[in-house]
């Protein structure tokens, strides 16, 4: 259980794409295996400063 009220996290396997902070380069970015957390929309508020997806891309 979380720290969020009782507002269960899920855990996930997936990767961070690490590159260039360009807009546009020409620098192929690497995937770094990584461990996600998914919270509610909702409950985002409670998080502190931190990065943000609404969607998850499938590859």
């Amino acid at each position: 259980m979380s720290g969020l009220c009782g507002i269960r996290e899920l855990y996930a396997e997936g990767h961070r794409e690490i590159g260039s902070d360009d807009l546009y380069s020409y620098e192929t970015p690497v995937a770094k295996p990584c461990t996600i957390t998914l919270i509610p929309y909702y409950a985002w508020g409670n998080c502190g400063l931190n990065q943000m997806r609404v969607w998850i891309p499938e590859k």
